[in-house]
């Protein structure tokens, strides 16, 4: 009873990580089972339940993300690159860079053909043709 105590208190980083790449990956508890096996890991040597249930805690807690500090992650590090595309003169990467955080932040792309534009303001309008159709009389 000892001993099992003492398999669900140590849980292995390397381990845990591969059974939740298992999940992941969609693998039902045969196939992870086999997967383990093959990554060398001992499967009668650890409790796998336990794994098991610290994998789903792990996924759960990724699903609960703050997405304001993941959008202000994205754009620091967005911004870092292209900082950094800058000052190695690369130029057409900090465009790309730039589009990339303008689609993250949602920006309206302003560099729309204005000849296209003026073509679909032209064409989008409706036309009453009540005028011109016939009457119920048959007129």
């Amino acid at each position: 009873m000892n001993n099992k105590i003492e398999k669900i208190n140590k849980i292995d980083p390397e381990i845990l990580s591969h059974v939740i790449n298992a999940i992941v990956g969609g693998l039902n508890y045969k196939l992870m089972v086999d997967y383990l096996q093959k990554k060398g890991i001992d499967i009668k040597s650890i409790d796998i339940g336990s794994y098991l249930i610290k994998a789903h805690e792990y996924i759960y807690r990724k699903a609960e993300i703050d997405k304001d500090y993941e959008l202000g992650m994205a754009l620091e590090r967005l911004n870092n690159l292209y900082m950094y595309c800058f000052t190695s003169k690369d130029y057409k990467t900090c465009l790309q860079v730039q589009k990339e955080i303008n689609e993250l932040c949602k920006f309206e792309n302003k560099t729309q053909n204005p000849k296209k534009k003026k073509i679909e303001e032209i064409t989008d309008f409706e036309i009453d043709t009540s005028e011109y159709t016939e009457d119920s009389d048959g007129e």
